[in-house]
């Protein structure tokens, strides 16, 4: 039987329980804001809300129904809220919110998996709190660059051990 590493060896349950919490902090920070701001984001966004209620409610991808012009800077963001709100019957504002929180968590989770297994765990938690709390990227919720950095973070990890889905997440986060 293999003898536990001394890193293991070493961890106390208070250490071990200290570190899931410091790991924790970013994700819980990301899950308050998210409650906080939920529905609210600067007008522009609500142009890609309209697209999307628009095409949720079979008008098609159009800012005004009968009117042919595109105007969108996210059509994938749209698509993927139309598709959720039909699913969900949740409002359109309502889910670009959980989704921006969504994409935000899944980006700090892949740096924190990526710095753990080079020994740099601390700063990606710093990292991940930094991100949590920007209210840059807050001011911007339900925008597609995080959604798509998301997507190509994911693609990046599963280049090795899954590249047909790195490269549908890497596709579906040009969109």
């Amino acid at each position: 039987m293999p003898t536990p590493s001394p890193r293991i060896q070493r961890a106390r349950p208070g250490r071990i329980a200290g570190s899931f919490l410091l790991g924790a902090l970013p994700f819980a920070l990301l899950a308050g804001f998210a409650v906080r701001l939920a529905g609210r984001a600067t007008d522009d966004m609500y142009i890609t809300y309209r697209y999307a209620q628009n095409l949720a409610a079979g008008r098609g991808l159009v800012f005004n129904p009968g009117e042919r012009i595109f105007g969108i800077t996210d059509p994938g963001v749209a698509i993927l809220l139309a598709g959720a709100h039909r699913a969900t019957g949740l409002a359109i504002p309502l889910l670009g919110t959980w989704l921006h929180a969504f994409s935000i968590a899944l980006i700090i989770g892949l740096l924190v998996a990526a710095a753990r297994r080079h020994g740099r765990r601390p700063e990606a938690i710093v990292a991940g709190f930094l991100l949590a709390t920007s209210s840059v990227l807050w001011a911007a919720q339900g925008s597609g660059p995080p959604v798509a950095l998301a997507l190509l973070l994911l693609a990046a990890n599963w280049q090795e051990k899954r590249p047909v889905l790195a490269g549908l997440a890497a596709g579906v986060a040009v969109i």
